[in-house]
């Protein structure tokens, strides 16, 4: 796709990754900030029992220090554009994240819910089912022997399209 259409693979990469990083810093986000309560994984901490506390204690540390890229990426650059930062006035830089982090941060999240799942309702849940889906390896697919027909003909697209 990247040889077709580099500009809007860019796109599509930008917007989802910033959609992940807003998602897993909610998924985190402290249980209220000034008047505002948001429902997070840390609201979790205050309801539960003796035994799912100390099973999850440690998970919670995790969770927090994986989400961590998340949360100054959405803060810094993100969602409000922290005013130092983006004038470089001696602000640190801000590391972008890496997909490791993400899936580390992802994971990190569905462990944590999983134990208090199997804790309270005796099962899990599967968090990641977005593979069944299907679709992009068949698009991708199509696309490949699309260019490959453009290259073999030597039929260069205009700009336009």
């Amino acid at each position: 796709m990247n040889k077709v259409a580099p500009g809007l693979c860019y796109v599509i990469e930008q917007a989802l990754w910033c959609d992940l990083v807003m998602h897993i810093s909610r998924m985190n986000d402290r249980p209220d900030m000034g008047k505002y309560k948001h429902l997070s994984v840390k609201c979790l901490q205050d309801l539960l029992c003796a035994t799912a506390e100390s099973k999850t204690r440690d998970l919670f540390a995790d969770v927090d220090q994986q989400c961590q890229f998340a949360h100054d990426s959405r803060n810094k650059l993100i969602a409000h554009r922290d005013y130092e930062t983006a004038l470089r006035k001696g602000a640190e830089p801000i590391p972008a994240g890496t997909l490791d982090e993400m899936q580390k941060a992802i994971d990190a999240i569905t462990k944590l819910l999983n134990v208090l799942e199997l804790h309270y309702c005796q099962r899990t849940v599967v968090y990641d089912a977005f593979g069944v889906l299907g679709g992009a390896d068949r698009l991708l697919h199509v696309l490949k022997l699309g260019w490959e027909e453009i290259e073999k003909n030597l039929v260069r697209p205009t700009q336009d399209g």
